[in-house]
C-alpha cells in the first residue's frame, strides 16, 4: 500500500507565483536521479519559434477569409517552417519541456489542422454548402486526433516513423492543391462542377491518412546518419521539379510522400 511518504517530494517554495494575478509557469520535471523538480518559467526561443508558426496559421485563416488564398496558402508553409524550426532549437539548446510540447500541439492544430480546413473551404468546397463543412471538418478533427494520439505516442513509438500522415504534410498537401488550381485556373476549370466534389474527397482522404496507423518515414535519423551517395541524385530530381514550378513541386513531393506509406502497407505483407 502506497503512502505519502513514498511519494516524490517536491519544492513548493514557489506555490505563491502561480497564484493571483501573474503571468507565471509552474513546471513540474523528473530528475535523471529520479527527484521531482519544479522550475518556473518557460524557455524562449523554441516557445518564439512555435508563437510565429501560431501567428502564421492565424494569419493564414484571416487571409483565406478575405479570398486572399495565395497569402493563406503561403502563411501555411512558413508555419511548417517554423514548426520544424522550434523542435531542432529545443534539442540544440537542451530546452524540451512539456508545456513547450503541448504548445507546439496547440499551435499545429491552428496553423495544420484549422487554417488549411478553412482555406480549402473557402476556395472550392463553400459551393457544396453542408457536404463541404463536413468534409472539412473531418479534415480539421482528424488533425486534432492526430495531433492528440502522437502526445500519448512520444516515447513509446519508432522515432523514425510516423504513425499517419503527419499534420505539417497533410496542411502542405491540401495547401498545394489549392494552390496548383489557383496557379493554373484552366486546369481546375477543366473539371467543372465536379473541382468541389474531387477537392472534397481528397481532403477527406488526407485527414484519414492522418489518424491511420500506416508508418511514414520521420527523416530525423538522416540529419546525423551517412546515407549512400546515389540517395541525393532523387532529393537533386525533386528540387528541380520544385524550382521550375513551385505549387505542381510542392503537390508531386506531397504526393510522392503519401504513396510512399501507402506502397510500404502494400508490399511488405507480399514480402513476408
Amino acid at each position: 500500500m502506497h503512502t505519502q511518504d513514498n511519494l516524490p517530494k517536491v519544492d513548493d517554495s514557489d506555490d505563491n507565483a502561480g497564484k493571483g494575478l501573474t503571468f507565471e509557469v509552474l513546471e513540474d520535471e523528473v530528475s535523471d536521479t529520479g527527484q521531482v523538480q519544479r522550475h518556473k518559467g518557460i524557455y524562449l526561443i523554441p516557445n518564439a519559434a512555435t508563437c510565429i508558426a501560431f501567428l502564421c496559421g492565424f494569419f493564414s485563416i484571416i487571409q483565406s477569409s478575405h479570398g486572399k488564398f495565395e497569402h493563406a496558402i503561403i502563411a501555411i508553409f512558413l508555419a511548417g517552417f517554423f514548426d520544424a524550426m522550434d523542435g531542432r532549437l529545443a534539442r540544440k539548446f537542451n530546452a524540451q519541456s512539456a508545456f513547450g510540447e503541448q504548445f507546439d500541439s496547440l499551435s499545429d492544430l491552428v496553423s495544420f489542422g484549422v487554417a488549411p480546413a478553412f482555406l480549402i473551404y473557402c476556395w472550392a468546397l463553400e459551393p457544396l454548402g453542408r457536404m463541404g463543412i463536413a468534409a472539412t471538418f473531418i479534415y480539421a478533427v482528424c488533425a486534432a486526433l492526430r495531433l492528440a494520439r502522437f502526445n500519448v505516442q512520444v516515447g513509446s513509438v519508432d522515432s523514425r516513423f510516423f504513425v499517419g500522415l503527419p499534420s505539417p504534410t497533410a496542411a502542405a498537401t491540401v495547401a498545394s492543391l489549392a494552390w496548383v488550381g489557383i496557379y493554373y485556373p484552366n486546369l481546375a476549370a477543366s473539371l467543372g462542377h465536379w473541382l468541389p466534389y474531387v477537392v472534397a474527397g481528397w481532403v477527406v482522404l488526407v485527414g484519414f491518412l492522418m489518424v491511420s496507423n500506416i508508418k511514414y518515414i520521420s527523416f530525423k535519423q538522416l540529419e546525423r546518419r551517412r546515407v549512400p551517395f546515389v540517395l541525393l541524385l532523387p532529393f537533386i530530381l525533386l528540387l528541380s521539379l520544385l524550382l521550375n514550378d513551385i505549387p505542381i513541386g510542392m503537390l508531386v513531393i506531397c504526393v510522392v510522400y503519401i504513396a510512399y506509406g501507402l506502397l510500404e502497407v502494400l508490399v511488405k505483407p507480399k514480402a513476408g
